[in-house]
């Protein structure tokens, strides 16, 4: 085994020497805050084929995939020989991938149960071909291979050429988003773990939350709330705030510059990226069409950014949010869009630097505690992108226009976030026409708004 991949096999030699030397799972003993996520139960890892993780980077793959290796050595005793982990991006041909797996098979023996790790696999030019060399000779269906990668469609769509070769598992795609705020709830204030199963458990019945929560606790999930506007759902801004109070601008630039990185990758142009950046913070919460988009930039075709767009929301920076064509219940692509920041943490990131902000926490800070238009935007497109996690939403656009829909069998249920302790009959009158629906608001209590109910908006947050 090449010395680039032993630092990352270190449990090949000895566990202890893994457990305190790898790269990813030694960084942990540092912060106060590890979070371990549920896809370490819910991948099916005894269960022979291929798997796909995807997810933005940084947030948190590489220490997931090393975590259940971990979980597979401890609890599960399986023999280490059997267990192989591959960082893909220091490789860059297929050859050179074809070469490192036909080695671990060598090592496993052909008759074996595997557990086989191929993390950030898009690194590698035609990374496709090497998996199919190896399915075509029947390799996984006695193994274990879960590939992992942040270009969640290139992956995808690859996996579609080995039709029944992906394994009987009935769930063969994971994505890992950053922390939601209920799991952000649940690893700062393990104490409220109560409340936030109620409010998971009775999202439909309101009624019932409004008798399980008291306003005393409410202030305690809106101050949380407020922290996670800040530090949104990466570990490395969660971990630094809680420490520091503060986050540093190298924090910042990590994402910023994975995200122009990708963009440069893909033969893109970082000119064009700022400015859809900046044109989409003028308009976050807003409806937009592309041609709006390419008019207010240097960029001369809507198709342009398009391009760009698609790229960002495939790499869950961004989040489009169509409008719903309420007589067939279906979303109406060619009008006009809502587009989200899909964490409030990654929209920090860029727009400080599609402004040039040289520090960006104070700029933050100060706008989110002077409560600017720029909180109210970022907090509604906090809620829309955790919302879609669990459910179809979209947004209504009629003679008004109500922020979120959830669609489910039964019909929708139409969602307005409003950043103010005050309701105004006047900013509501789309949302009224409805018998049911939900309002978001500023204030801690749980209340009736005529016949429409009234959350605090991070009960709502809570849903996920």
């Amino acid at each position: 085994m090449k010395a680039e991949f032993q630092i990352h096999n270190l449990f090949k030699k000895d566990l202890n020497l893994y457990i305190n030397y790898d790269p990813h799972l030694s960084s942990l003993k540092d912060l106060k805050y590890v979070f371990r996520s549920s896809l370490e139960r819910e991948i099916p890892v005894h269960i022979p084929g291929i798997y796909i993780l995807t997810g933005g980077r940084q947030v948190g793959k590489s220490t997931l995939v090393k975590l259940i290796i971990e979980n597979l050595l401890i609890k599960q005793k399986e023999p280490a020989r059997r267990i192989f982990y591959i960082p893909c991006d220091i490789l860059q041909r297929y050859q050179d991938l074809i070469f490192i797996i036909q080695q671990a098979f060598d090592e496993i023996g052909r008759e074996k149960y595997f557990y086989m790790f191929l993390d950030e696999i898009t690194y590698v030019k035609e990374w496709d071909r090497a998996i199919k060399y190896f399915a075509d000779m029947g390799y996984f269906k006695r193994g274990f291979i879960l590939i992992t990668g942040s270009d969640s469609i290139i992956l995808k769509d690859s996996m579609k050429y080995f039709p029944g070769r992906r394994g009987k598992s009935g769930k063969t795609d994971f994505h890992y988003h950053p922390l939601s705020f209920s799991e952000y709830l649940l690893l700062t204030m393990p104490e409220l773990k109560n409340e936030v199963q109620t409010v998971r458990e009775l999202y439909s019945s309101i009624e019932d939350i409004e008798t399980e929560l008291n306003s005393k606790k409410i202030r305690v999930i809106d101050e949380c709330f407020q922290n996670y506007l800040l530090s949104g759902g990466f570990l490395p801004a969660i971990n630094e705030y809680e420490s520091s109070k503060k986050i540093g601008s190298s924090v910042y630039q990590t994402y910023s510059q994975w995200v122009v990185g990708d963009i440069l990758k893909r033969n893109k142009k970082e000119h064009f990226l700022k400015d859809i950046i900046l044109t989409l913070t003028e308009r976050l919460a807003k409806q937009v069409t592309l041609h709006n988009i390419a008019s207010m930039t240097e960029i001369q075709h809507h198709s342009t950014v398009q391009d760009y767009l698609s790229i960002l929301e495939d790499m869950d920076v961004v989040f489009i949010q169509y409008t719903l064509r309420e007589d067939k219940l279906q979303p109406s692509p060619r009008k006009a869009k809502k587009i989200h920041f899909s964490d409030p943490f990654i929209a920090q990131s860029l727009i400080s630097w599609s402004r040039d902000i040289a520090v960006p926490w104070e700029y933050f800070k100060n706008n989110f505690i002077s409560e600017s238009p720029l909180k109210g935007d970022i907090i509604e497109g906090c809620i829309s992108s955790l919302l879609r996690r669990k459910f179809r939403i979209y947004y209504i656009k009629s003679e008004g226009e109500v922020d979120i829909a959830i669609l489910s069998e039964k019909g929708f249920l139409p969602v307005e976030i409003k950043w103010s302790e005050k309701l105004r009959r006047n900013d509501l009158k789309q949302i009224l026409k409805y018998k049911k629906g939900i309002i978001g608001y500023k204030g801690i209590h749980i209340g009736k708004y005529e016949q429409l109910y009234v959350l605090p908006i991070p009960i709502i947050a809570l849903f996920v």
